[in-house]
């Protein structure tokens, strides 16, 4: 972890020494000197890339398959739904808000944690 970095994103302003790890940071400032949870919490925040708001329907499959689930199951889910699948089907960009990604995600036991991971993952690709 960089605490350094760390400190200066949660608390920005205040005064403080550090060496570089949690038992040689002297906090200076008036404020409340935040624990070694504080700043795990929020080194992760730092360290996580944030999640795409769309992707392109390529990505987004791709990173679908990596997760384990084939393009060609999402089409059987949808058969039926005429109106899903056009979208499913013909869709050039992948919106995270989009209502049918949440349908997919709970149709397939995803949790929202789960569809961020793969809306990152598909970012990637």
């Amino acid at each position: 972890m960089d605490i350094q970095k760390t400190l200066l994103h949660l608390r920005p302003g205040t005064v403080w020494n550090c060496g570089g790890d949690f038992a040689s940071l002297e906090w200076l400032d008036a404020s409340p000197k935040p624990t070694l949870s504080e700043l795990e919490a929020a080194w992760l925040a730092l360290s996580t890339p944030p999640v795409p708001r769309e992707v392109s329907a390529r990505q987004f499959r791709r990173a679908l398959l990596e997760a384990g689930t084939s393009p060609d199951a999402i089409t059987e889910m949808l058969a039926g739904d005429e109106e899903a699948l056009i979208d499913w089907e013909f869709a050039t960009v992948i919106r995270r808000d989009y209502p049918l990604v949440s349908a997919l995600a709970m149709a397939l036991g995803k949790s929202s944690e789960d569809v961020d991971a793969i809306f990152r993952r598909a970012g990637e690709l």
